[in-house]
């Protein structure tokens, strides 16, 4: 893994025999090595005999080293509460959001984000009632049903969303906790953000009932549909895409898909929409949807040039 510009990259090598590996690799293809990760080094490391986190050694769902003298990683100790796993398909679907959530983490340990007062929520729908996604009090839920690629492109559909996904969920939903954490305490900050965003103090459930009873239509200055309906949801979808965006990027930049830099944000824009254009065109070639189907308009990248600085503390560039 190639560091630079104190910036991770995102390309790892077996530490024994040097052969790639990936995100959510147990062990060494070429070598046989079983490895674990670790966010101290980020890179993997050899795992010793009955170490790594719990849940790898109960569930064989995390690829994390144990958190000092923990039983669990820095990822899965946040968890408050994990789906019952005697249900048929629920270990499968929980193993997809916690490698969704170590992502998360990833991104944010590389951006200097504290993840230590953030807990998160696995549920799931049951015949009387209906799990929801969202964010309380530092607490992140998440419903178990959007593992499902089938349930989760019916709601896609139904709710005219251009893209849906788990990392997506997470992404979103940590930038309700971040907003709380960041901005709600800075005076300085949250007056900008009310004037780029709107005042969040607007009541949050009547605009939601409203937006849910409109026709569904994506502002000028909004990324998507759903960033219309309130501030905060403006922020989250931000948020979210911010990351999207900075992730995509620095893992194009790994893989020589385009060239290495500083993050700077006015170039790094510019680079990502180059690059995400041909991506779409790439994946119109296989007859498949558009990789990042949005369009970013001068509003909406105000907006995300504010969250850079809010995450960062650094000047455009």
């Amino acid at each position: 893994m190639r560091v630079g510009n104190d910036e991770a990259m995102l390309r790892f090598n077996c530490p024994n025999c040097d052969n790639e590996l990936f995100f959510n690799s147990l062990s060494c293809l070429a070598c046989g090595r079983f490895l674990e990760f670790s966010p101290r080094l980020l890179n993997f490391v050899e795992l010793a005999q009955g170490e790594g986190c719990l849940n790898r050694r109960q569930h064989n769902v995390c690829n994390w080293e144990k958190d000092g003298e923990g039983d669990f990683c820095r990822a899965c100790a946040r968890n408050i509460l994990i789906p019952d796993l005697t249900i048929e398909g629920n270990l499968e679907k929980w193993g997809q959001m916690e490698e969704s959530k170590r992502r998360l983490f990833f991104s944010c340990f590389r951006l200097g984000i504290p993840m230590n007062d953030v807990g998160f929520r696995f549920v799931a729908s049951t015949g009387n009632e209906s799990a929801s996604t969202g964010h309380l009090n530092g607490v992140i839920t998440i419903n178990l049903g959007e593992a499902d690629p089938v349930s989760r492109e019916i709601t896609r559909t139904n709710l005219n969303e251009k893209m849906r996904t788990l990392i997506g969920h997470f992404r979103h939903e940590f930038g309700h906790y971040y907003w709380h954490y960041r901005i709600e305490t800075n005076s300085h900050l949250l007056e900008e953000f009310r004037e780029l965003y709107g005042d969040e103090r607007a009541d949050y459930q009547a605009s939601l009932d409203t937006y849910y009873r409109s026709v569904k239509i994506k502002g000028q200055d909004h990324i998507s549909v759903y960033a219309s309906s309130h501030p905060w949801e403006d922020w989250a979808e931000t948020f979210a895409h911010y990351l999207h965006f900075r992730d995509t990027l620095e893992t194009a930049q790994t893989f020589g898909l385009t060239k290495e830099k500083e993050f700077l944000f006015e170039e790094a824009l510019k680079d990502w929409i180059q690059l995400s254009v041909a991506l779409n065109e790439v994946n119109r070639s296989l007859g498949l949807p558009d990789l990042y189907p949005f369009t970013l308009s001068p509003g909406v990248v105000k907006k995300l040039e504010f969250c850079h600085r809010v995450i960062c503390g650094s000047p455009t560039g």
